[in-house]
């Protein structure tokens, strides 16, 4: 799966998760989704940070983006996925800060022009 490709992914994966996003480009490599839905008559509000090339590495910048975003919106389900390497300063913030970790990995297609998207959560699965 190419970069381009990569934020498509996690939207579609999110949505298929019963949320209502969308994705927003920040910069070449780095996208913002955003979703909410209801559960047991109860709102919830996500956000999720794609990082791809461009980008070399996910770095404490990354995160403390984040969770601003998801102060200055009341949110507390966050996650980020990415196709990079993070930083183990990123990685210590992310585990301090209950960040989960959203992996999309490429399987062998079943066919020739099929290709199937392996998404898993890490940690805080119920939010995603």
């Amino acid at each position: 799966m190419s970069s381009s490709e990569y934020p498509q992914a996690a939207l579609e994966y999110v949505q298929s998760r019963g949320w209502s996003a969308n994705v927003t480009k920040l910069r070449d490599g780095l996208y913002m989704i955003s979703g909410s839905r209801e559960i047991d008559s109860t709102s919830e509000k996500m956000l999720l940070m794609v990082v791809c090339e461009p980008e070399s590495m996910v770095s404490i910048e990354h995160i403390k983006y984040l969770l601003k975003a998801a102060q200055r919106k009341s949110i507390n389900n966050i996650a980020l996925t990415t196709k990079i390497e993070a930083s183990d300063e990123a990685k210590r913030a992310m585990r301090q800060n209950n960040i989960s970790s959203v992996t999309i990995e490429n399987q062998q297609p079943q066919r020739e022009d099929a290709e199937m998207v392996k998404l898993t959560v890490v940690d805080r699965a119920k939010y995603f």
